[in-house]
C-alpha cells in the first residue's frame, strides 16, 4: 500500500514497518517455470491404492524373477558348452555398454554405405543380396541446409536405398537405433523390416529396438539396409546402431537356441514365466497427481527501504519485524528454526500472528465469524480495521469475543455453538415503526437481519433438497454442466471447461472449479465472489436475471424434475401429501392449510390449462417450490 513509498498518510504504519514485515518473505522463490513450487495433494486413498499396486508388482516381478533365474543360469551353462563360437565363457558379458556398429554422420568422418538411386530387386534388403555394383558414400545422404543434417554425400532424387554391413562377435543384449530422416523412411536388418518412419524429423532421434531384432540376430555377418523417399523440401536421411555388450542378453539366446539347450518341457517352461514377466513390466500404474501453487525459499536475501519505492534508491538495511503500533520488539529467528533452505523467519511471523499478546487476529478472526452468520460484522469494513474503516458498533463484544476465542484454543465450531446459542442469533427479523426509525440500519442489532443465501448456498440447498448432492470429501475440483453459449465467448471454446461425471458434479459448490476468464454461470448470477480480488463481504443484489435463472434455467428444472420424482416415490397418487411434503423439506417446518390448498389449485390448473400430466404438473410446482423467498432466505 502507501506505506511501500513514504509512511502512511492516515494509519500510524510507517515505511520501516512495510519493508520490516516484507523481510519476512524475501527469501521466498519466485514461481517461474518447471512447477518449482507445487505441491502434489492427491486423495491419500487413491495414494494408498497406488502404492499398494506398485508393491503387488514389484513383489510379482521380484517371484517371476526369481524363478526364471536358475534356468538362465542352466541354459548359459549349457549353451557355452554346446556353442563355444558364442563366446560366452563363463555366462558373464564383459563388452561395452554403448559401442556403435553403425556409427552416425556426427562421429568421425563418417562411414561408407552402398547406395542407389534407382530401385533395386525386391530382395534387396536381404543380408545374401548382392550390392557389390551399388555406388559407395559417406553417411549422411541429403540436400545441404536440411535442418539438423550432415551431409556427406548429396542427394537429390525422389528415392534412396542404403545398405551397411556389420559384424558381431557377441550377441548384444540392447539394439538401439540412431536416425534422422526427411521423409519417411523403412528400416531393415538381415532380412526383416524392424522400423517404419513417416513424415520429417528435425534432428536425430534414438529408438530402442532390441525387441523387434531378437529373432534375426546373429553372431557374424549382420545387414542394416533403409529405404528413404522424399516429396518436397529439404532431404535427408542417416542412420546409426548403438549396441550393449555389457549384459549377457539371456531373451535373444532363448528365442533362437532355447528348444536345443532345454528341451521341450523347460522351454516351454521359460516362455511362460518369461511371457508373464513381461505382461507385469509392461503395465503401466500411473497416479493422476493434482498440485497445489505453495511457497518455498531458495536462498537467503537482504531487504531495504527503498525510497519511493524504486527498487535502484535503496535506503537504510532492514530485518524482520512488527509494525511498531502493535510490537515494539524485533523479530528473533531461534538457530533451530531453520529446515532445509526455510530459515524460519516465516514461523515466527506466524507465531506472533497466532499468539495470544497480538490483538488483531483474534479480533479479526471473531469479527468475520460474526459476519458469517449475522451477514455483517460488528465492524462492517471486515479488511480494514484501519483509521478509514468503519468503528465497531459493539466493541467490548467483539473484544469478548475474540478473548473467548483465544481461550477455547481457537477452536470455531465452539465459537460457532456460542454464537448460534446466544440470544441476538435467535431474534425474529421482525422490525416494529419505532425501532426502524430510531436505528433503520439495524447497528444495535436489535433484530436479526434476514439474509439470502449465499450462491454456493443457494447451490447446495437445492441439490440436498432434491436428493442429489454428493458430500464426497476432498479431491480435484469439479466442473459443472454449463450451457454452449457461455462456452462459446471462451477463447478456446472447445478446451474452456471440463466435464465430470453427474455424481462429481453434483457435489458441494466449494468444489466447483474457479476459471477467472469463465465464470460458472448459475453463481455468478447469486452475487459469486469476485475472483480477481480478495473480497471481505459480498454485494448482495435484486436484478431480473436472478428471477430467470431460477425459472429457466436448465439447472433449476432438472432439479424440479428430480424433486418431483422424489415425491412420487414417496408418496405416490397423493397429490396433497406430496405438495405438504415438498412444501415441508423446503420451509423445515410444517405448512398451513392454505399453503397446501395453493399448491394443489396450481397442480389442478396446470393440468386442466395447460394439459399436463400428473409428472409434469408436479414438476412445475416443484420448480415453484424452489424460488419461494421462505427458501432462498433465512429469516
Amino acid at each position: 500500500g502507501c506505506a511501500r513509498c513514504h509512511d502512511h498518510k492516515i494509519d500510524p504504519i510507517s515505511a520501516k514497518d512495510y519493508y520490516s514485515m516484507l523481510s519476512f518473505f524475501s527469501d521466498i522463490s519466485p514461481h517461474g517455470k518447471g512447477n518449482r513450487n507445487h505441491v502434489a495433494i492427491s486423495d491419500p486413498a487413491d495414494k494408498a491404492a497406488h502404492e499398494k499396486a506398485v508393491a503387488a508388482k514389484q513383489t510379482r516381478e521380484a517371484d517371476l524373477q526369481a524363478r526364471l533365474a536358475p534356468l538362465e543360469e542352466v541354459f548359459i551353462a549349457g549353451l557355452a558348452k554346446r556353442r563355444p563360437e558364442l563366446k560366452l565363457g563363463t555366462g558373464l558379458a564383459k563388452g561395452k555398454k554403448d559401442a556403435w556398429v553403425v556409427p552416425d554422420a556426427n562421429r568421425g568422418k563418417g562411414v561408407k554405405w552402398e547406395f542407389t538411386y534407382d530401385k533395386p530387386a525386391d530382395n534387396w534388403f536381404e543380408i545374401a543380396f548382392d550390392d557389390s555394383k551399388w555406388r559407395k558414400g559417406r553417411s549422411g545422404f541429403g540436400a545441404p541446409g536440411t535442418p539438423g543434417s550432415k551431409v556427406r554425400t548429396p542427394w537429390h532424387s525422389s528415392d534412396i536405398w542404403l545398405r551397411r554391413d556389420f559384424r558381431f562377435d557377441t550377441i548384444p543384449g540392447q539394439l538401439t537405433l540412431k536416425i534422422h530422416h526427411d521423409e519417411d523412411a523403412e528400416v531393415y536388418l538381415n532380412g526383416k523390416q524392424i522400423k517404419t518412419f513417416k513424415g520429417h524429423l528435425q534432428k536425430y532421434t534414438e529408438i530402442d529396438v532390441t525387441d523387434e531384432c531378437l529373432d534375426v540376430l546373429q553372431t557374424g555377418r549382420n545387414t542394416l539396409a533403409i529405404h528413404c523417399k522424399q516429396t518436397g523440401g529439404g532431404q535427408y536421411i542417416d542412420a546409426g546402431l548403438v549396441v550393449d555388450q555389457s549384459t549377457t542378453p539371456v531373451p535373444v539366446l532363448v528365442a533362437k537356441y532355447g528348444g536345443e539347450i532345454f528341451g521341450e518341457t523347460k522351454f516351454a517352461e521359460y516362455n511362460n514365466l518369461s511371457g508373464k514377466l513381461a505382461k507385469v513390466q509392461s503395465t503401466q500404474l500411473k497416479l493422476k497427481t493434482e498440485y497445489a501453487m505453495a511457497v518455498a525459499e531458495d536462498a537467503r536475501r537482504k531487504m531495504w527501504i527503498l525510497r519511493r519505492g524504486l527498487p535502484a534508491l535503496k535506503g537504510e538495511e532492514v530485518g524482520p519485524a512488527f509494525p511498531t503500533i502493535l510490537d515494539s520488539s524485533a523479530a528473533h529467528v531461534p538457530d533451530d528454526y531453520a529446515v532445509g533452505k526455510a530459515s524460519g523467519k516465516r514461523r515466527v511471523l506466524a507465531e506472533w500472528v497466532a499468539s495470544g499478546s497480538n490483538p488483531m487476529t483474534a479480533r479479526v478472526m471473531a469479527n468475520r465469524l460474526w459476519q458469517h452468520h449475522f451477514g455483517r460484522g460488528i465492524v462492517r469494513s471486515s479488511n480494514n480495521f484501519g483509521f478509514i474503516g468503519e468503528k465497531p458498533t459493539h466493541p467490548d463484544l467483539l473484544n469478548w469475543l475474540a478473548n473467548e476465542l483465544v481461550a477455547g484454543g481457537w477452536k470455531l465450531k465452539r465459537m460457532h455453538k456460542l454464537i448460534m446459542m446466544s440470544n441476538t442469533y435467535r431474534m425474529s427479523s421482525g422490525g416494529g415503526e419505532t425501532a426502524l426509525a430510531r436505528d433503520p440500519n439495524n447497528d444495535l442489532m436489535w433484530r436479526h437481519e434476514m439474509r439470502r443465501l449465499s450462491a454456493e448456498e443457494i447451490r447446495d440447498s437445492i441439490l440436498n433438497l432434491t436428493g442429489q448432492l454428493n458430500l464426497k470429501m476432498g479431491g480435484p475440483s469439479i466442473y459443472t454442466e454449463v450451457p454452449k453459449d457461455v462456452l462459446a465467448t471462451a477463447s478456446r471454446p472447445g478446451a474452456a471447461w471440463g466435464n465430470s461425471p453427474v455424481a462429481e458434479r453434483n457435489r458441494r459448490s466449494v468444489y466447483i472449479y474457479v476459471k477467472r476468464s469463465l465464470h460458472e454461470p448459475f453463481l455468478s448470477a447469486f452475487d459469486w465472489a469476485d475472483t480477481d480480488n480478495t473480497c471481505d463481504v459480498r454485494f448482495v443484489t435484486t436484478v431480473p436475471t436472478q428471477t430467470l435463472t431460477l425459472l429457466n434455467s436448465k439447472f433449476l428444472n432438472d432439479s424440479a424434475e428430480s424433486l418431483a420424482k422424489l415425491l412420487a416415490k414417496a408418496v405416490p397418487g397423493d397429490a396433497k401429501a406430496q405438495v405438504t411434503r415438498a412444501l415441508r423439506l423446503a420451509t423445515s417446518r410444517k405448512p398451513t392449510g392454505e399453503e397446501v390448498d395453493d399448491g394443489l389449485e396450481l397442480i389442478h390448473g396446470l393440468k386442466a390449462e395447460a394439459k399436463l400430466d400428473d409428472s409434469e404438473a408436479l414438476q412445475r410446482f416443484c420448480l415453484l417450490v424452489l424460488n419461494l423467498n421462505e427458501f432462498l432466505y433465512l429469516d
